[in-house]
């Protein structure tokens, strides 16, 4: 999996993003998994970990595409295509 960061962002608080979002904060790269506060709420790219949100945090959201590819892959295969 490769993470483009396309350096359209903009600062929004958590509760602004809809699931599936991709976020900054702290210079760390997260995706927003749910929406309530209580639980874990955010994925750390970083760390491989749940996190949680308070609705109120501000964030850097990120213009974001994910690709997934097949095990094996690598970036020059892409390249030759």
């Amino acid at each position: 999996m490769i993470i483009k960061d396309l350096s359209n962002t903009q600062t929004v608080e958590f509760w602004e993003l809809e699931n599936g979002d991709v976020f900054k904060y702290n210079d760390i790269l997260f995706l927003k998994i749910d929406s309530a506060a209580s639980t874990s709420n955010a994925y750390s790219f970083e760390n491989k970990r749940k996190n949680t949100f308070e609705r109120i945090l501000k964030v850097e959201y990120i213009t974001s595409e994910l690709i997934l590819h097949s095990p094996g892959w690598t970036e020059e295969q892409e390249d030759s295509e």
